[in-house]
């Protein structure tokens, strides 16, 4: 914020690179102050930058970007009709421009709109249009990486030839300009496909945890359900009856929250079910998809991120607090867990939940 404050004082309005120049100011000005929760003054900043833009018209791509900063306004003030009107204008400007990073962007904000609408068919609508085009966007950052690694191989070919010229030193700076540019670019690819990841964990989660609240399977259903998956799988070491009995005895466990018992093992958990630890272990794995530990840490995230959906005194606990209550040993292992589980860390989690609160 202040070196946007400082780039403005050396703009003047006479130089049209200067116009440019403070419009994007604005823009990134508004951006930061939504995510500073000063919301009524980035609405002034973007409207009077999209009132400029719109007698301007020109500049398409600056007024697409006001438009997606002023959805975010109506998104955080829970309006997300008028948010996706204000997505759909920007969008309109650009629709035959090759700003794909833009579109892949407002894709995104339009599928968590509709999201926050319910608007199911909507919302896998947009999400592939923004997975689609992101796909489009990683084949290209692969492909201009490719053709960098094609001209480091080519300048390394030529490498004889500059030895013979007697300008090593000239080779060495080119090699590390070029191989500084391929780990930018590496870094980059890495850090879109993690925050993808991370994007599409989100909308899971938040997915399981409204499918969740709507259904209620009836117990027996649950069991006749999981006797037919039983039914269909190979087993030589545990009758299909001593599975049932187990997948029952663990799903009485955990309507008990046991879970969260901080010193809560795998031989803890045999020795008061009674069952061999051996086949207590094969029948987690093979029905629950994962191992012991991933089994019980995915069952309390689920607990404590229910509890904060729900009851609002715990957003008001320290994330360490949260940890301590959920069974984790450390703060540090707790948000670990709490990403690779729900995508996002537990303050930004706590934050969504406040904000969908508020609005």
């Amino acid at each position: 914020m202040r070196n946007l404050i400082k780039s403005n004082r050396y703009i003047d309005n006479e130089n049209e690179e200067n116009k440019i120049i403070r419009l994007e100011n604005q823009i990134f000005q508004s951006s930061y102050l939504f995510r500073q929760n000063k919301t009524e003054e980035a609405l002034q900043i973007i409207s009077g930058v999209i009132a400029y833009l719109g007698k301007q018209k020109k500049y398409p791509l600056l007024l697409a970007l006001a438009y997606e900063n002023l959805s975010r306004y109506y998104f955080i003030k829970g309006d997300y009709h008028s948010a996706i009107d204000q997505l759909e204008k920007g969008l309109s400007k650009i629709e035959k421009l090759p700003f794909n990073c833009v579109k892949s962007s407002m894709y995104a904000s339009l599928a968590k709109n509709y999201f926050a609408l319910h608007d199911d068919r909507k919302y896998h609508f947009y999400n592939n249009l923004h997975t689609e085009l992101k796909t489009k966007i990683d084949a290209n950052t692969k492909e201009g990486i490719r053709y960098i690694v094609k001209l480091v191989e080519n300048s390394q070919n030529k490498n004889i030839e500059f030895q013979r010229q007697n300008q090593s030193g000239r080779l060495l700076i080119l090699i590390l300009s070029l191989s500084l540019i391929i780990i930018v670019l590496i870094i980059y690819f890495f850090s879109l496909k993690s925050k993808n990841n991370d994007l599409k964990k989100q909308f899971e989660f938040f997915e399981k945890q409204k499918k969740k609240e709507k259904t209620v399977q009836p117990q027996a259903s649950v069991l006749k359900e999981e006797e037919t998956s039983i039914a269909s799988k190979d087993s030589n070491k545990i009758s299909k009856e001593k599975e049932v009995e187990i997948l029952q005895k663990l799903e009485e466990w955990e309507e008990s929250n046991q879970y969260l018992n901080k010193s809560m093992s795998l031989a803890m958990l045999s020795a008061q079910m009674g069952i061999n630890t051996k086949y207590l272990s094969e029948v987690i794995n093979n029905n629950k998809g994962k191992n012991f530990n991933g089994y019980i840490n995915e069952l309390r995230i689920n607990h404590i991120a229910h509890l904060l959906k729900t009851d609002s005194t715990y957003l008001n606990y320290k994330v360490s607090y949260l940890a301590e209550y959920s069974g984790f040993s450390s703060h540090s292992a707790f948000t670990t867990v709490f990403k690779s589980v729900t995508g996002m860390s537990p303050n930004a989690y706590i934050q969504e939940i406040s904000k969908s609160k508020i609005s």
